[in-house]
């Protein structure tokens, strides 16, 4: 009997990936050696959000100077409407455009000279695949924390004020299959020996990339063609998630499972 090749393909028209996250609000809380905590920061996606200050969702304008003791934690937002930067205790960003697309926070730690501080937080949720705390200086040669892989971390760094938190998100958790239909603008298929995976667009194919349900990108690429035969010999049984941009710059989406 010839192996089945159970292949589960779903559409979506990238203008609607949006669809697929939802509304998620984390914690970081700061004490510092000399005793001082602060408990009142956020970040997150919400599907109301803008990159300016959302007061509605509960984004408030924070004072642009800290105390002159203690510790005065913020974060850094670019409001277009003032067209300036502005400091905020909570930071909620638009769901990410591209799928796996990293979403950027800016921290502000002000803090009385020789204070060091430790973060805390909560477990981050299943729905966001990493969250990364680098200094700003130097991009994380100083300070680089996985918050996927603890709960805390001392910043062993007294001079260190800006940091900047990368945050992916995973847009398939919360999919509804049943707001997939099949589209004919694009098929793509696993041959029955599983060798080989083909693409077909009717409009053609600018560029692909095929990720792993955590995020990781197995194959990537770009093509002007309108049927397109890829190795797929090393990429294991499992679900993935295949992105195609058409020669019209439209964005679609396959769920593909190779069994």
């Amino acid at each position: 009997m010839k192996k089945t090749i159970t292949i589960i393909i779903f559409a979506l028209a990238f203008c609607s990936i949006s669809k697929a996250y939802e509304n998620i609000k984390s914690r970081i809380e700061v004490d510092s050696k000399q005793g001082y905590h602060v408990d009142n920061l956020r970040f997150g996606i919400n599907s109301l959000a803008t990159t300016s200050l959302d007061k509605d969702l509960g984004e408030t304008e924070a004072p642009p100077m800290g105390p002159p003791k203690g510790v005065y934690a913020v974060f850094e937002i670019f409001d277009s409407t003032q067209m300036a930067k502005i400091w905020t205790f909570m930071d909620l960003r638009p769901f990410p455009i591209v799928p796996y697309d990293t979403v950027f926070h800016r921290l502000i730690i002000k803090k009385g000279a020789g204070d060091l501080c430790t973060f805390t937080w909560n477990p981050l949720f299943p729905e966001i695949l990493s969250a990364v705390l680098v200094d700003a200086l130097t991009g994380g040669k100083v300070i680089n924390i996985n918050m996927k892989d603890s709960v805390n971390a001392f910043i062993n760094n007294e001079f260190i004020e800006l940091f900047i938190l990368k945050v992916v998100y995973d847009p398939t958790t919360y999919i509804d299959e049943n707001n997939f239909k099949n589209n004919e603008e694009l098929s793509a298929y696993f041959s029955q020996s599983s060798e080989s995976l083909t693409i077909e667009s009717k409009v053609g194919i600018e560029s692909y990339e095929l990720y792993s349900i955590s995020g990781l990108s197995l194959l990537k690429g770009n093509s002007n063609l309108s049927k397109l035969t890829l190795n797929a010999i090393n990429i294991p049984n499992g679900a993935y998630i295949f992105k195609v941009k058409d020669l019209n710059g439209k964005y679609i989406l396959r769920k593909i499972v190779k069994a």
